[in-house]
């Protein structure tokens, strides 16, 4: 039979498990493929001491297959509203049926809520599965771009 759990786990436990999901994740969805995958673990560590980051996973079985990176901590403009900006967030493709990624996003959603978190950011590729998936229930409030300063035209 298969389980599939939702998890808050810690860095050093999603930086041991997740090497092949971080592959994978990087080679789907690389928006500058020539930029090499290279996680900070002393930075990540770090702010986990600080109580700025939250990791939540998806297990198959007891595997993992999907993780969410959220950054918490007061906006540095509105410092009254503690807020959650979703850094990572990937289901191997064997979890994305049925509503495991919508319950995902709530269970995640459920955990930043009980810290007081008041605003939750996150992005999607336009037109992507994730992106039609937030537009049920989240706003469009900013469309993201970015533009590569180290090449030439």
């Amino acid at each position: 039979m298969d389980w599939i759990t939702f998890h808050r786990e810690t860095v050093e436990t999603l930086l041991v498990d997740g090497r092949a999901l971080f592959e994978a994740h990087a080679k789907e969805d690389a928006t500058h493929p020539d930029i090499p995958l290279s996680i900070n673990e002393a930075q990540y560590a770090r702010m986990e001491e600080l109580d700025l980051v939250r990791i939540y996973t998806v297990r198959h079985n007891g595997q993992l297959a999907g993780y969410g990176v959220v950054s918490v901590y007061h906006s540095l403009l509105f410092q009254t509203s503690k807020q959650g900006i979703c850094e990572a967030l990937y289901l191997d493709p064997s979890v994305r049926k049925g509503r495991t990624a919508l319950q995902f996003l709530q269970y995640i959603q459920d955990g930043l809520r009980d810290l007081g978190v008041q605003v939750m950011r996150l992005h999607a590729r336009p037109d992507s599965a994730f992106d039609q998936l937030l537009r049920r229930d989240h706003r469009v409030t900013h469309l993201e771009y970015d533009i590569r300063l180290d090449q030439g035209d």
